[in-house]
């Protein structure tokens, strides 16, 4: 399992906080949003968007990551972690053809 959470190098810990800090200035989901992180990593999105009113499927190949996730930012009722490949997800996703 890749841990997401174990990255010694501050140099990349920086650069990843700076990245995370715009993108959360620029995307901006509506409140009542349903959210799916695929590929969650440290989880930004489960700790951001919550508090915004939006509810997030946090997805990752790595178990580790995902506990650490629920670990770190409090789950609620409408928040689910899902252990998957992003070519197999166990749910459907309903899109126009």
């Amino acid at each position: 399992d890749f841990d997401c959470f174990n990255v010694e190098n501050p140099v990349i810990a920086d650069e990843e906080n700076r990245r995370m800090q715009f993108l959360k200035r620029k995307i901006k989901f509506p409140s009542g949003s349903l959210i799916v992180d695929c590929g969650s990593g440290k989880g930004w999105l489960a700790g951001e968007y919550p508090a915004r009113g939006s509810n997030v499927v946090s997805v990752a190949l790595s178990g580790k990551n995902l506990r650490h996730i629920q670990k770190d930012f409090e789950p609620r009722k409408k928040d689910f972690y899902v252990v998957a490949d992003l070519y197999n997800l166990p749910f459907r996703m309903n899109m126009p053809q």
